[in-house]
Formats: structure tokens, C-alpha cells, sequence
């Protein structure tokens, strides 16, 4: 390959780099789930259906989903209203999922909830505080 031929080919490649670079579009999405510290009671004998509360902080293009994981066992969810795209920095609650314990044995159950914008996912600690009485 002549010098010519190497410099035209190398001036392509970068081109072809640099539009493909240009062509990426920039993440629109700055936001944090906002960690509340939730922590609920749940009678060992009764079980419990209550909501969590989902808050987010910063600017986001996708809508929000969320969801909880890790649950004492038995438990189920209910929908939550996905969080439209939008900006927040107030500390309002956008949405809540509601949640279903059954009765359940005594102890301390740590569930997460989590929100995604199909992007970036991310987790914040719940505590199920399973007694005797509440």
C-alpha cells in the first residue's frame, strides 16, 4: 500500500470515528433514587399490605419504572405508575408500590426497591420489621 493510499485510508477511518462519535447522542438522564429510609412493621400473625414510597431526584428522559425485591417469602406487589419524564429536586414522591406481607416469622427482612429507566438501574434498602405486635 503507497503512503497516499495509507493516508487516505487512515483520514476515512478517523472521519468515520469521529461522525460515529457525533452520532451517539449524550445521556439525558441524571438522577438518583432517593433512599428515604423506609422501614415498615408487620405483625408475625397478621401479615401487612402497606406501599412503599418511590422518589426521584435529578432531571431523567426515559420513563421510570420500579419495583421491589427480596420480599419475605409469600409476599407479592401490586403495580406502580410509571414516573413520566421530567426533572425533580424537591424531594416529592413521585409514585409508591404497594406491597402484600403474609404472616411471616419474626425478624428483620432487608427488601430493595428498585428503579430503572431501562438504562441505569439502582437500589435503595427497605426494612420489614416482622414482630410479634406492632
Amino acid at each position: 500500500m503507497s503512503v497516499k493510499s495509507l493516508n487516505r485510508a487512515l483520514t476515512a477511518g478517523l472521519l468515520m470515528a469521529t461522525f460515529a462519535a457525533a452520532a451517539a447522542p449524550a445521556s439525558a438522564s441524571t438522577w438518583t433514587l432517593r433512599d428515604l429510609g423506609q422501614r415498615i412493621c408487620v405483625d408475625s400473625v397478621y401479615g401487612r399490605s402497606t406501599y412503599f414510597l418511590v422518589s426521584v431526584d435529578g432531571t431523567w428522559s426515559s420513563t421510570i419504572g420500579a419495583t421491589i425485591h427480596d420480599l419475605p417469602p409469600g409476599s407479592t406487589t401490586s403495580g406502580t405508575s410509571p414516573i413520566p419524564p421530567g426533572s425533580n429536586s424537591s424531594g416529592t414522591v413521585q409514585t409508591a408500590v404497594g406491597v402484600s406481607i403474609p404472616p411471616t416469622p419474626v425478624g428483620v427482612y432487608t427488601a430493595r426497591l428498585q428503579a430503572t429507566d431501562g438504562t441505569d438501574t439502582q437500589n435503595v434498602p427497605l426494612t420489614v420489621d416482622v414482630r410479634a405486635r406492632c
